[in-house]
């Protein structure tokens, strides 16, 4: 009430500000508030022509990974959907930037069933992947995670553990674990070992990458949000 009254309730900084409240609001478990102020923050941005696409997205992304973590797939399937639109809007269609995101995209609409979507999502990943040195990836681990995706898509989740196993045992060797790449395909590994029913296996794991997040890229991540979630769901 006081950041409203002191910058009105459009000004630039009230969405940050909203979007932080949310973040608390997810953290203490009082979700009913927190999408109201999710929706608050992301109300502001759309209302304002001073937003940049990234801002609009970045809290688009807060109440995606709000949705995620709560098993709410479909409605975090939607709006990241249109988030994707936005930056592709911006971006162009095949910026390198965006390869992250279709990942992402892949794995939230598996989770909602849209299996045709998640196969779509990572087969785009795959090529611009692949565009980016002509076929020849400067990191394995990435071409690796994006065909053990694809072999999860169509159920064959035995070849798509071994491809991620060997790719992250290499990168365990050369003591290069902790990027961003890695700890993706680290929370790959952990949701093979959840849905092939090794649940000691997959919680193990998720704490490890959970942590290797925490270091990396902090608990503000959406790559921390999302593993956070998967763990939460393993408990269910």
């Amino acid at each position: 009430a006081v950041g409203k009254r002191s910058l009105g309730p459009d000004h630039p900084d009230m969405a940050t500000q909203l979007g932080n409240l949310g973040l608390l609001y997810q953290a203490i478990n009082r979700h009913s508030e927190a999408e109201v102020v999710f929706r608050r923050a992301l109300g502001v941005c759309e209302k304002n022509s001073a937003f940049t696409p990234s801002q609009i997205v970045t809290q688009i992304d807060n109440l995606v990974s709000f949705y995620s973590a709560i098993g709410r797939s479909f409605d975090a399937a939607t709006l990241l959907r249109r988030s994707l639109s936005i930056l592709e809007i911006s971006m162009g269609y095949r910026n390198p930037s965006l390869l992250q995101r279709l990942r992402y995209a892949a794995q939230i609409h598996r989770d909602a069933g849209l299996y045709a979507d998640a196969i779509s999502y990572v087969a785009r990943a795959l090529a611009i992947a692949r565009k980016l040195s002509g076929d020849r990836l400067s990191d394995p681990i990435v071409d690796s995670t994006l065909r053990a995706d694809l072999y999860c898509l169509v159920g064959n989740y035995r070849k798509a553990e071994f491809i991620l196993d060997r790719a992250l045992q290499g990168v365990k060797t050369l003591g290069s674990d902790q990027n961003l790449d890695c700890i993706v395909a680290f929370n790959g590994l952990a949701l093979l070992y959840q849905i092939t029913g090794r649940f000691s296996m997959a919680e193990v794991t998720f704490r490890q990458t959970l942590k290797r997040s925490k270091d990396s890229v902090g608990v503000r991540h959406q790559i921390f949000a999302r593993q956070l979630g998967h763990l939460g769901l393993l408990f269910q």
